[in-house]
């Protein structure tokens, strides 16, 4: 599966979650259609589960093998031989699989959430469009719960028909999944396609980085080289191009202390170099 299709299946359940919940009747939504809403949208996330399991496992493991290969290639180019009674040094993907599956797991988990949210906002609105306002105002609420509140009182003050104040609510429901952005992460929104994308990404970098390390660690290499873009990312112009020590004993490069990628969605990547490579490059240009 490519990491197209991971955010190709994220993006297409973020519509159908968006249409789910869009699909609410404020005039005729309570508690059990509620948790019908929740159960269909569970069912949604339960088969990204499976899908996101099935995309780290094959993903992961066939780019971790692709730049083994590249790295083994680079460094019989160096010159570079296994020592003799040297075991291979193999952390192997799993370590980022195990990573990936953390951020899609927690992206499920948030996407929920958002659910959950959308679902009390909603039953809070059914309140306040049926004139119920002693049951609105039991709520412990949210910001959104809160701007729900305020609209009720205002069509009291104003007197505003029911209608008008379905639509005013409902348009505030609009808003919160506008961007079909159900998953949160810190304080920043995101959409799911645009998430899945992102996850794909930076795993790809990492698996790479992975199969480097572990080759780098076979073939007992200790310099490595980033990866040069012409970035304008502040993050990453302090290393890009350069040559890095990976046990810091290398009294001509530094140590490296931040491995590719150094963030999300990052391009950068890195490959084994060594001094007499990087001698030759001086020399020879």
């Amino acid at each position: 599966m490519k990491f197209t299709d991971l955010q190709r299946i994220y993006r297409a359940a973020g519509h159908e979650l968006r249409t789910l919940l869009l699909s609410i009747d404020l005039s005729t939504f309570d508690g059990a259609k509620a948790e019908e809403i929740k159960r269909k949208a569970r069912r949604i996330v339960t088969y990204l589960n499976g899908v996101s399991g099935r995309w780290t496992r094959q993903t992961t493991k066939i780019a971790y093998e692709k730049a083994t290969e590249k790295a083994k290639a680079q460094l019989w180019k160096l010159g570079r031989r296994i020592p003799r009674g040297t075991p291979p040094a193999r952390s192997g993907p799993q370590v980022v699989e195990a990573t990936a599956d953390t951020a899609l797991l927690k992206a499920t988990g948030s996407i929920m959430r958002t659910v959950e949210r959308f679902v009390s906002a909603a039953l809070m609105g059914t309140g306040a469009t049926k004139g119920l306002i002693g049951a609105v105002q039991e709520f412990d609420y949210d910001d959104v719960e809160g701007e729900i509140a305020d609209l009720a009182a205002q069509a009291v003050k104003l007197e505003l028909s029911r209608g008008t104040l379905k639509k005013q609510i409902m348009d505030r429901l609009r808003q919160l999944v506008g961007d079909e952005n159900f998953i949160q992460i810190g304080d920043r929104m995101y959409n799911l396609g645009a998430y899945a994308r992102m996850v794909a990404r930076t795993t790809l970098r990492e698996a790479q980085t992975q199969a480097t390390l572990d080759q780098c660690a076979t073939y007992e290499n200790d310099l490595v080289e980033i990866s040069d873009h012409n970035t304008d990312c502040e993050l990453c112009q302090q290393y890009e191009g350069n040559i890095y020590s990976l046990s810091g004993n290398d009294p001509e490069y530094p140590k490296l202390e931040e491995e590719t990628p150094f963030h999300p969605n990052c391009q950068h990547s890195m490959l084994p170099t060594s001094a007499e490579a990087q001698e030759a490059r001086r020399i020879f240009g």
